[in-house]
């Protein structure tokens, strides 16, 4: 954690703060790692400037009016960044403790994100009784003191949870609820968000069921694919004239052949269509347990009661393997327990294994990467009369999509071509090292000192392996994707 530059003291009637002197620099950028793929546009959609006394003159706002009387602030500290968001902790003189929170650029929709994100933690905390932390203040407009949008809420005590267990929260008398101070606006999800989507006006719901939400997916995708002025880089492959080649053309059938095909992917079983609210970023920084009183979230099994079951010597295992068997006993101990008590669950994770499943998925991102596959997919079911997706198999309106023969050659040429591609970042990456690819590109200070030495390397023997000409030099040298 970073702590100021100096301890600022502030009150209702203390004059604006320096928020913008240049000791706070690190306050506004994002130093915790650095990005081997495209850095300086990582780094600029992470860097955000905003007052920060203006902010800690909230949080002694929020002090005052919790506590006794007008506080002091006496320590503020970065926290450690997130993909997408600041977070600043202010501590008060009588040990009173906010946190502000301020979305980088590459949040999502200005206004929207911060205002959803507020409404979903008023209704898990006021509506459910959800231990998330209270919101004090909070804007979703630039137009303040502050200069950004900005969420300025308790700080919640406790140290994070190194797993967690889901959450189904459903009406036990099956009655409608309506509370009129809520209501579902649209999705702010990173697929709706991220690779240029952004800049684009589409569907973004809400919708009223599962078939017109994936049907909104497809036409976001279609949209998008028609209108972006550049097709995004493939995170997965590396493209040149010696392997597929992404088009318009091609992403555009595939999702118009996903638009085709969606009524038919969906289950009509209940267990895949109702709603839950959903955090999607939940992960071990996200996720603050009690040291104190852990069965606040969940309650240890009795392992010395089922010792006897087994005939091992657990303590004469080797570390990695009792870890591999603790973790394969969880997972199975999960599977038997939902299997017995949570059907509509099990219905849904079998639904997940299905081709079907598989179709809606990938669908979902076919702006970045995917359409060969996904076309070559399609193709294998047609010549196998769509035996996997039983809703088109037992139909009696005949089939709601066929290509020509010569096509189905096509995707199959196309999807060994894709597979090529994806092989040869799998190669690069093997190359330069697998440990620094273990957070998509991300990595610590450290890691990309020693990665800079080593990519330029890397990069003259793979053009020097796979180019067969001087402009496949060139071709590669602009397709290698790290810097």
């Amino acid at each position: 954690m970073i702590r100021c530059a100096r301890l600022m003291s502030t009150t209702h009637n203390t004059k604006k703060g320096t928020g913008d002197k240049e000791d706070n620099e690190h306050f506004f950028c994002y130093p915790r790692d650095r990005f081997l793929w495209d850095e300086p546009h990582q780094l600029s959609q992470r860097y955000i400037r905003f007052n920060i006394d203006e902010l800690a003159s909230l949080a002694v706002r929020a002090a005052g009016a919790v506590g006794n009387g007008p506080r002091r602030c006496v320590d503020i500290e970065k926290l450690p960044d997130g993909m997408h968001n600041k977070a600043v902790r202010f501590t008060m003189d009588d040990g009173f403790q906010a946190v502000g929170k301020v979305p980088n650029p590459n949040v999502g929709l200005p206004h929207f994100t911060t205002a959803s994100e507020v409404a979903t933690m008023d209704f898990m905390r006021n509506v459910l009784g959800t231990p998330v932390p209270k919101v004090f203040f909070w804007s979703s407009t630039t137009d303040n003191a502050v200069g950004a949008e900005y969420i300025l809420m308790e700080n919640v005590r406790g140290v994070q949870l190194n797993s967690a267990p889901s959450a189904e929260y459903t009406d036990r008398n099956g009655q409608h609820v309506v509370d009129d101070r809520f209501a579902v606006g649209s999705s702010m999800s990173r697929q709706n968000i991220d690779d240029g989507r952004a800049e684009f006006d589409f569907d973004r719901g809400p919708w009223h069921t599962a078939e017109d939400y994936e049907q909104a997916t497809g036409l976001r995708e279609s949209y998008c694919i028609r209108n972006i002025p550049q097709l995004p880089r493939s995170p997965i492959a590396i493209h040149y004239s010696g392997t597929y080649q992404p088009s318009r053309e091609k992403k555009l059938l595939a999702a118009e052949s996903y638009l085709k095909l969606v009524k038919y992917l969906i289950l009509d079983d209940e267990s895949t269509r109702t709603s839950h609210i959903w955090h999607d970023d939940l992960h071990t920084e996200n996720i603050f347990v009690n040291p104190d009183d852990p069965s606040e979230i969940y309650e240890r099994p009795r392992f010395k009661d089922i010792r006897a079951l087994f005939q091992d010597n657990l303590s004469q295992w080797q570390p990695a393997r009792l870890t591999m068997f603790t973790k394969m006993s969880l997972v199975a101990l999960y599977r038997y327990f939902v299997h017995k008590k949570r059907m509509r669950l099990l219905k849904t994770l079998e639904y997940q294994q299905t081709l079907s499943f598989q179709l809606l998925l990938f669908a979902r991102n076919l702006l970045l990467d995917g359409e060969a596959t996904y076309l070559a997919i399609l193709a294998d079911q047609q010549q196998e009369n769509w035996a996997e997706i039983p809703k088109i198999s037992h139909c009696k309106e005949g089939r709601p999509l066929s290509f020509p023969k010569d096509m189905l050659e096509e995707f199959e040429r196309d999807n060994e071509d894709a597979t090529a591609s994806i092989m040869l970042m799998q190669e690069a990456k093997q190359m330069i090292g697998k440990q620094y690819f273990q957070g998509r590109g991300v990595v610590s200070h450290e890691q990309f000192a020693k990665a800079r030495e080593i990519i330029p390397r890397v990069k003259e023997e793979f053009i020097q392996k796979y180019a067969r000409d001087n402009e496949e030099v060139c071709e590669l040298d602009r397709a290698w994707p790290f810097h």
